[in-house]
């Protein structure tokens, strides 16, 4: 994947969106349910359907992205703040979002890490003593 500047993506709410669709997606998008290929667009709501089995997701849904209610822009700022260690009471003065929100952002980039670690630890079944 192209690497990309974080303050590009800190700086656009499109390019940020861009960014993380194409991290899920890598250009083929499928029902998140039945794997299918065909899918439609919502204009209105800006979700995707199935047409084999009609359901109706967006382009995070299912994903640790998906549960924030804050732009993709604030997301990838930090995501930024979390790599340097920056403690949560101080990033409050950098986005506008509150202490309670960042705290509860920073568990859940620590529940991805933690899984992510844990699938690998699946993938290389150990074995013996």
């Amino acid at each position: 994947m192209r690497e990309i500047s974080n303050v590009k993506l800190i700086g656009s709410v499109t390019k940020s969106r861009g960014y993380f669709c194409h991290a899920r997606w890598k250009g083929r998008r499928r029902c998140i349910k039945c794997n299918y290929r065909m899918l439609y667009y919502f204009e209105k709501d800006k979700r995707y359907g199935c047409k084999r089995c009609r359901y109706k997701f967006n382009d995070f849904t299912g994903t640790y992205i998906g549960e924030f209610n804050y732009p993709p822009d604030i997301v990838s700022h930090l995501v930024y703040l979390f790599t340097l260690g920056v403690p949560e009471y101080r990033i409050r003065f950098y986005v506008p979002i509150g202490l309670k929100t960042i705290e509860r952002t920073f568990k859940i980039f620590r529940q991805a890490i933690y899984d992510s670690l844990l699938d690998e630890i699946r993938k290389l079944q150990l074995s013996g003593t």
